[in-house]
């Protein structure tokens, strides 16, 4: 299965970034290069800029966080979330996100990915850093209130309570998944931590923090069912992707559409991490029988592949 998206490769250190109201956002992956499974932005977000209490009817949210710390409130539920939470929030429930500490560093996924352009829309170019109190630009009640309309968003009534809006029937349940937590797999060499998978979203995507031991180069292969993401947490990675290789440093965003041979390498003399997004879900069925080999089979490695549309095309 071939695709015509492109490889992405970005990196929040040289991309043009945006102010919206006293945040900062980098869009590191947008609608119409995912085939619309998502976007991805990174967003470096105050106290003073909390939205107010909303709910999508269209897209699912995640926040992983790099720095800071902040209170997301959905529904009747209350969850903390500092540097290494997962945060999964279906479609249909009142929520708000709070921040707690002076910033907090965000990565925030969108799917689908359309929404991103409500901030598109209100944002202004980005000089450095956080804007100073005289350069935020806070949009009028009435534009954020199209915008929101326009992509179906609604905003619940000055006063009223999250926790108190009513819970429709939803496809999914949020989850909170903390630092150091989830399911901890061998693979390869590497440690796969699964953070989401399919069951809980849907089989729309999957998330995996990866820690690459120095040296580690994976196996040449492609994904015929499901396109691939990396952001980079620590560490110096190479990123084969067809005849394109690219460097990516903590802070880079690589995007590999299905269909396209593909291969990371950790050059660095030191551990080196990345969060992993697929779209759809079901890598983490591949990952858990690896994990499960007794010994390593390359012969075994393309039986496992090929079942989830995964093939080994060099060594």
């Amino acid at each position: 299965m071939m695709t015509l998206e492109k490889p992405i490769v970005r990196s929040i250190a040289t991309d043009t970034a945006s102010w919206f109201m006293s945040n900062r956002m980098t869009f590191l992956a947008n609608a119409s290069e995912t085939e619309n499974d998502y976007s991805l932005t990174h967003i470096v977000a105050t106290p003073s800029g909390t939205p107010p209490p909303h709910v999508h009817s269209r897209e699912d949210e995640i926040f992983y966080v790099l720095n800071g710390q902040a209170k997301v409130q959905v529904a009747d539920q209350e969850m903390i979330a500092g540097p290494g939470s997962t945060v999964y929030l279906p479609r249909g429930l009142a929520h708000v996100p709070i921040v707690l500490s002076d910033s907090a560093e965000t990565l925030v996924l969108i799917a689908p990915g359309e929404f991103a352009n409500f901030f598109k829309d209100l944002a202004v170019p980005a000089g450095p850093g956080l804007p100073r109190a005289s350069q935020i630009q806070t949009p009028l009640i009435e534009d954020l209130l199209h915008a929101g309309n326009e992509y179906g968003v609604t905003y619940l009534p000055h006063g009223a309570s999250v926790a108190g809006w009513p819970i429709p029937k939803i496809h999914a349940q949020p989850k909170h998944v903390g630092a150091g937590e989830g399911e901890t797999l061998s693979v390869l060499g590497s440690k796969v931590t699964i953070k989401l998978e399919g069951s809980d979203t849907q089989k729309m995507f999957s998330i995996f923090e990866i820690e690459d031991p120095a040296g580690m180069t994976g196996p040449l292969h492609i994904h015929h069912a499901d396109s691939e993401a990396f952001y980079v947490l620590e560490g110096a990675y190479e990123f084969q992707m067809g005849d394109r290789v690219e460097r990516a440093a903590a802070g880079s965003f690589v995007y590999i559409p299905k269909g396209l041979p593909r291969r990371r390498r950790n050059y660095a003399q030191t551990t080196g991490r990345v969060l992993a997004v697929t779209a759809t879900s079901g890598h983490e069925h591949f990952y858990r029988e690896i994990a499960a080999m007794k010994s390593f089979d390359p012969a075994r490695l393309e039986v496992v592949g090929r079942r989830y549309g995964i093939e080994m095309v060099g060594k």
